[in-house]
């Protein structure tokens, strides 16, 4: 449980990281495990990321940005429904790897919500647990677990209620 959700954690703030800050970020859990991540998780950047001299990162959740009609844009499109963008940092591509596909899709952007609300308890000094028991909820706060889910509409929730609300 603690290796899972030290490494989910660390993937989720780094959807893109330089290749260092990712051998050293990983390294408190097994190797075994810190192999899985480098190899099945992470792929290098595409050169063509690169505006100017290196890859934009976002000050909110750590991803790459591109460009977009009005600037900069967050590939994340959690980041972007709740942030502005903004980038300070430029890391040049040849030193970057991002998250493939299927991570992205199942840990990233639903984790940008999970990080920002478990981050948001923590500083309002109410102790929370990420990911307990290899994330049967998102988060723990005592004997209740939160689960989040994006719903693209009121109606599509309504019918999972219908069914059931889970465990």
């Amino acid at each position: 449980n603690d290796y899972y959700t030290r490494a989910r954690e660390f993937v989720v703030r780094h959807p893109v990281c330089d290749i260092d800050v990712l051998k050293n970020g990983i390294s408190n859990v097994p190797a075994v495990v810190q192999i899985v991540i480098q190899q099945q998780f992470y792929e290098p950047v595409a050169a063509s990321w690169a505006i100017g001299e290196g890859v934009p990162i976002c000050d909110h959740c750590g991803n790459a940005m591109k460009k977009g009609v009005a600037g900069l844009v967050c590939r994340t499109k959690a980041c972007v429904a709740t942030h502005s963008s903004k980038s300070t940092t430029s890391i040049h591509a040849s030193k970057l790897v991002r998250v493939t596909r299927g991570i992205r899709q199942y840990w990233i952007e639903p984790g940008i919500d999970e990080l920002r609300l478990y981050d948001a308890l923590l500083d309002h000094g109410i102790s929370a647990s990420l990911y307990p028991f290899r994330d049967r909820v998102d988060i723990a706060v005592g004997e209740t677990g939160i689960d989040l889910k994006p719903y693209v509409s009121p109606e599509t929730l309504g019918t999972k209620f219908k069914r059931g609300i889970g465990g």
